[in-house]
């Protein structure tokens, strides 16, 4: 295939030499190079390869590398320089910036964000700068995010004025990207990096920003007028369809997504229908196939109609926002139509090869862009895989063979990537797809297009369009809603590995490929000596196989024997070797702690929980999607760490800030059961997880001290706290200071012993030591001495907690204080600091080293944290 397809082979020389650039330094490349270039030595000698082709597949290689290492050494912050500061120094310095509006805005409840090209800068703003100061200049622009928090609600009405390529001034923070406080976890620094932006500009109100017009025509003009184009689309759209079938149709007709219905988009996520609603190669492919049958109409010959065509897709490439997905569809459509123009021989292949080659030569980071990914890995394997699936189904009808191979290849092609990255599937992912995909693109889209286009002209006729497209989208939201109700299809997957995934594709290319053959032998096999009749099947099963069929046949079994095995080991969570680990999350302010038993079961203690200040009349304020830690952070490192159920989950009390993710954990990860200190906090939130636990049949149970739960037999957990109270069985407190009824728990595995004391206050500190000799049980000898190994400090560090009577009788080696960075409380108290450093113990802070992993066997301990810090 590589002599055959030259253009394929250097477009995977070019992939590999940018990856293997991505992975490893300057040094390290040089010793791949030589070796790459040794084995390509070797075939040219045993005459695999010819020279020519090798010769340009390994200059190739070495270029993208090369391209990749000169892009990325470019890709670099100008303000430090022309501020004379280091970033660690620049990080939260009041600035006034000046340059252009690159981006569309996005206006989501009181926040309004878009990209900014700078071109001067200084140090203070109006009140403080030196007024004889001018601005620096940069000595090229540069692109930061720029965030501006509404003052009031009048301000939207200022902010919807505002347009690409207008000039700005203003004056705000200047702040680094986040670098994420969790292992595995997003990486916003990483992400704006990929996009060469490495700089925020927080800006508080309308007042400390300045527009006027655009000072010169740019290409952000042609992009300003793009937006306005698609803003009076987006508009009409609202005009022609009511309710979520206005966002759900603005996604999938020109791509804007602001809109859609955020529970309706985790139900088609969760059925992997995502890239319905993402605009892809189908949409671009069904806007081709309407422009065609269009033009047909009007009996233009093919030659024009397929020129007019060319220079229209383009444009839907623009108006559906231009994502790494639709400009690969569109490249790829421009080059096919012009190839079947010029009757020139067309190769799907090639026709992908060059796009790729035009997109990474434009921009190398779209390597590691998901939807590049998926969009070019998926087409190609539905061009590769079709071919061999589609005789496998033979037997089908035609039309449901065609369907099912289109639908079974871009399953079996996208698993893997969609367990990398989204860390779940679901097995009702086919049907879904195989009755939906082909029913949208073939009728809703065309429907919605429709609407569009005479919407745009008289509204009156658009909805003529537009209502049976919401008949079938209710269908659709339907069958899609009734899908998800059977969660035990949905299986979770830890993030495989790069050699895993490679592993996958070529075990399901060669079983496929046997398969082909073993169905093409079992029609008719060559005759054996001294027959004039060819062997049937027939034959086989009366005993007569040949030699060649039997080794296929053992072949075929040793393959699907390797790719289950191989889909089983990818299945499984991390092998720990009998260690046990305790992870405690950075939920930013908050307690969110994961502990892994050396047997493989996992407990939840607290969820995190984003605690939200609004006013009863600031609903504007509100955002469409708004950010949770339990959505945003706890349910995706549970599940890219490939937690299958969680064995318990303890809440130890009801305070948001360690319950408020519970609710997406429920909704998203199996609960065996659930522990809680026995009270109600009275909030909405807690009455909904017992709602949702009672629905699902989790028992709950009520704990206090004395009470013990043995995970495995490694693990045994004694509750401190809360004190035993007596009350009606049918009847549970409400207590809305739920800090005086926290569980505190202290852990033994694998000979480690930790403390977990929740929020709790110094009454319960007292409590605890003025009945530990009398009320708990010593479980091990080396509990004599009271001292533990490791503390997670009460109430995020606040002084009123960990009191010195409290530090001197656990004399904790290693204290683990979860808090968030630059919170409104203070925590932790410096006071609190103190009285830890002084007991002697090492003080590990999420807010600092971001998540703090301990590993504990036999007594002994590995920490890792994901930040290095003092």
């Amino acid at each position: 295939m590589l002599n055959r397809r030259p253009l394929l082979s250097m477009t995977i020389c070019w992939v590999v030499g940018s990856s293997l650039a991505y992975f490893y330094n300057i040094s390290t490349l040089l010793f791949i190079w030589i070796g790459i270039l040794l084995v390509s030595i070797a075939s040219w000698i045993l005459q695999w390869v010819h020279f020519k082709l090798l010769f340009i597949m390994w200059c190739m290689l070495i270029f993208a590398g090369l391209y990749w290492e000169w892009n990325d050494a470019r890709n670099v912050s100008l303000i430090p320089s022309a501020a004379q500061q280091s970033a660690d120094e620049l990080h939260k310095s009041a600035v006034s910036a000046e340059g252009t509006i690159a981006s569309a805005l996005e206006i989501d409840g009181d926040r309004v964000d878009f990209t900014m090209e700078v071109t001067a800068l200084s140090m203070g703003n109006k009140q403080t700068a030196n007024k004889n100061s001018s601005l620096s200049k940069l000595t090229s622009k540069e692109k930061v995010i720029v965030q501006v928090r509404l003052a009031e609600q009048k301000e939207l009405e200022v902010v919807r004025l505002w347009k690409r390529g207008q000039h700005v001034q203003m004056q705000g923070i200047l702040e680094r990207p986040s670098e994420g406080g969790n292992f595995g976890g997003f990486n916003y620094r990483n992400y704006l990096h990929l996009k060469s932006i490495h700089w925020l500009i927080k800006v508080k109100g309308t007042a400390n920003v300045r527009i006027s017009p655009a000072l010169h025509w740019s290409v952000h003009t042609i992009f300003a007028w793009n937006d306005s184009i698609r803003s009076f689309l987006g508009e009409t759209m609202d005009k022609l369809f009511d309710g979520r079938n206005a966002g759900y149709m603005k996604g999938l007709v020109i791509g804007i997504s602001d809109d859609l219905d955020p529970e309706t988009f985790a139900h088609f996520s969760k059925l992997g229908l995502t890239h319905v609603l993402a605009i892809s190669g189908m949409h671009v492919a069904v806007y081709v196939g309407t422009l065609l049958f269009v033009l047909r109409r009007f009996r233009l010959t093919r030659e024009t109609s397929l020129t007019i065509v060319i220079m229209l897709v383009p444009c839907y490439v623009l108006i559906t926002g231009a994502s790494p997905s639709v400009i690969r569809a569109g490249i790829m459509s421009m080059i096919g139509l012009y190839a079947a123009r010029r009757g020139l021989l067309k190769d799907g292949l090639n026709i992908l090869c060059a796009s790729l080659l035009l997109l990474m030569f434009w921009n190398p980071y779209f390597l590691l862009n998901v939807s590049f990914q998926l969009s070019y890995i998926v087409t190609a394997g539905l061009i590769i895989f079709v071919p061999r699936i589609y005789p496998l189904l033979s037997s089908l009808p035609k039309g449901a063979a065609g369907a099912a191979s289109v639908t079974l290849a871009a399953q079996l092609i996208s698993f893997p990537l969609t367990i990398y990255y989204f860390n779940q599937f679901s097995w009702l992912s086919f049907i879904a797809n195989f009755i939906l995909v082909s029913f949208i693109s073939c009728i809703v889209m065309p429907l919605g297009m429709a609407s569009m286009l005479f919407g745009i002209v008289w509204i009156s006729a658009g909805k003529c369009f537009a209502k049976p497209a919401e008949w079938l989208n209710e269908i659709t939201f339907w069958l899609v809603e009734w899908l998800n109700q059977y969660d035990q299809f949905v299986m979770i997957w830890p993030s495989p590995s790069l050699a895993w995934i490679l592993c996958y594709y070529v075990l399901l290319y060669l079983i496929l490929l046997m398969a082909n053959r073993s169905k093409k032998s079992g029609e008719v096999i060559p005759t054996l000596p001294d027959e004039t009749a060819p062997l049937t099947t027939t034959s086989l099963m009366n005993g007569a196989v040949s030699p060649r069929n039997r080794k296929a046949a053992l072949m075929g079994s040793l393959l699907l024997i390797g790719f289950f095995r191989l889909l089983y080991t990818g299945y499984q969570q991390e092998n720990m070797h009998g260690a046990g680990l305790v992870q405690f999350l950075d939920v930013g302010q908050g307690d969110s702690i994961l502990v892994t038993t050396p047997s493989g079961l996992n407990m939840l203690v607290d969820t995190g929980g984003t605690v939200h200040f609004q006013k009863e009349d600031e609903e504007w304020r509100e955002r469409k999607d708004p950010f949770e830690v339990g959505k945003k952070v706890v349910v995706p490192l549970l599940k890219k760490r490939g937690v299958h159920e969680l064995e318990a989950v303890v809440l130890t009390h009801g305070d948001q800030d360690h319950i408020g993710g519970m609710l997406a954990v429920l909704e998203n990860i199996p609960v065996r059961r659930i522990l809680f200190n026995g009270t109600l906090s009275g909030t909405e939130v807690m009455e909904q997880i017992m709602t949702v636990a009672i629905d699902k049949h989790i028992p709950l149970y009520a704990v206090h001290e004395d009470l013990e739960l043995k995970l495995d037999k490694y693990t045994r957990i004694t509750f401190l706290y809360p004190e035993t109270r007596e009350q009606e069985s049918s009847t549970i407190e409400k207590s809305g200071e739920q800090n005086k009824h926290s569980i505190v728990m202290k852990m033994e595995m694998n000979r480690g012993l930790f403390l977990l004391t929740g929020d709790v206050e110094s009454e319960g500190e007292q409590y605890i030591l003025q009945n530990m000799n009398s009320s708990i049980s010593s479980f091990s000898s080396s509990s004599s001495s009271h001292r533990v190994d490791i503390m997670k400090i009460a109430h995020h560090g606040s002084k009123t907690s960990t009191s010195e009577a409290w530090l001197k009788y656990w004399r904790p080696r290693v204290s683990v204080i979860s808090v968030g960075a630059s919170n409104t409380y203070g925590h932790p108290n410096p006071t609190v600091v103190n009285r830890i450093s002084n007991e002697g113990s090492l003080i590990y802070r999420t807010d600092l080293h971001g998540e703090v992993q301990m590993k504990v066997k036999d007594g002994e301990f590995w920490v890792r944290t994901k930040r290095t810090a003092p």
